[in-house]
């Protein structure tokens, strides 16, 4: 009997699945952010309505604004080193 190996699937068949696994999050309940680095800060790209009302803020001002000015100024100096970490 011989071993076989299933192929690898390629990174297009992944296409999307982040996009899907966000949304099931979502639709469940759990809050979603999800932050890309853009001149060197967090800038929200995606908030779940669920994460929006977690946070107190309406979903429409979390991805406009500075996510940075959220956070209390001790926290701001954590998670700007947590953020350098990514540069």
């Amino acid at each position: 009997m011989t071993d076989t190996v299933a192929p690898q699937p390629s990174p297009a068949s992944f296409a999307g699945l982040s996009e899907a696994i966000i949304e099931a999050a979502g639709n469940a309940g759990i809050g979603v952010t999800v932050a890309v680095l853009t001149n060197s800060r967090p800038q929200q790209v995606f908030v779940t309505e669920t994460a929006a009302r977690i946070l107190g803020y309406p979903r429409e001002e979390l991805l406009r604004g500075d996510m940075m000015t959220r956070f209390v100024p001790a926290e701001r100096e954590r998670v700007g080193g947590l953020v350098g970490g990514f540069l």
